[in-house]
């Protein structure tokens, strides 16, 4: 559903879909978030190739015995280094086009990073230009932070700045970094999950573009398979309108 409402609402986009060419199954990190997660029901990958402008690449990182977990944090920033555009996660509907993100006006043309801070560090949907000097940073700490802590939420903390929620637009050197709001793709606080499952609907803004529904959290997946696909609930309806039935 990320891929296919991405492309109806943008279709002069182009998306290409990274998968490993090894997986490692592991869960090396202390911490209990992602773990356990495991998804039971219809394939759909080969569905994508029925998509317009999608291609599908194969990745190999040289990270053996690393959580793929990790490897996605690694790969995305090396991705946002040297290709540039949008980075996004496998669990984000989109209801809106990207034309509708409140940083596509003429005074943020300067912006080279956009990040998603406020309290927490949330990295599932990220842009930046090629070649910045904050991804590189980032995507070289990384690696030797994946050893040394071995801990999800502190990974995130420790290689990611700490950026005040009031702060809209700061300075790396000399690049400009945007601090996309909630409401873009994370209406929903993940905390909130729940909202996205019952039947009082949700409330987004006029510059919400997406609804991250945290596909990887435990609270999450066991909370949609008891959730009965009723059609009343809201993430259900949005999937209507998009899909179809």
């Amino acid at each position: 559903m990320t891929v296919f409402s991405f492309i109806k609402f943008n279709p002069d986009w182009k998306v290409v879909v990274y998968y490993p060419k090894i997986v490692f199954y592991g869960e090396i990190w202390r911490g209990k978030e992602q773990k356990g997660n495991s998804y039971i029901g219809k394939d759909y990958f080969d569905e994508l190739n029925k998509l317009p402008n999608v291609s599908i690449e194969k990745v190999y990182l040289a990270l053996p015995n690393t959580s793929e977990v990790f490897k996605s944090d690694v790969f995305r920033l090396y991705n946002l280094y040297y290709s540039g555009g949008v980075w996004c996660d496998f669990d984000i509907l989109f209801i809106e086009p990207m034309n509708n993100l409140f940083l596509n006006k003429k005074r943020y043309s300067h912006i080279d990073v956009v990040l998603c801070c406020h309290k927490d560090n949330y990295i599932g949907f990220l842009m930046g230009r090629r070649y910045t000097k904050f991804y590189k940073s980032v995507m070289t700490r990384i690696p030797e932070k994946i050893n040394e802590l071995f801990d999800y939420t502190k990974l995130l903390d420790t290689v990611y700045p700490r950026i005040k929620s009031s702060h809209r637009l700061l300075k790396y050197g000399r690049e400009i970094i945007a601090n996309l709001d909630m409401d873009a793709v994370y209406p929903i606080h993940w905390q909130d999950f729940y909202k996205l499952t019952d039947t009082s609907g949700l409330i987004c803004s006029p510059y919400t573009i997406g609804i991250h529904w945290y596909g990887g959290s435990n609270l999450m997946n066991r909370h949609e398979k008891d959730v009965p696909c009723s059609c009343t609930n809201f993430i259900c309806r949005k999937v209507i309108e998009i899909y179809g039935k």
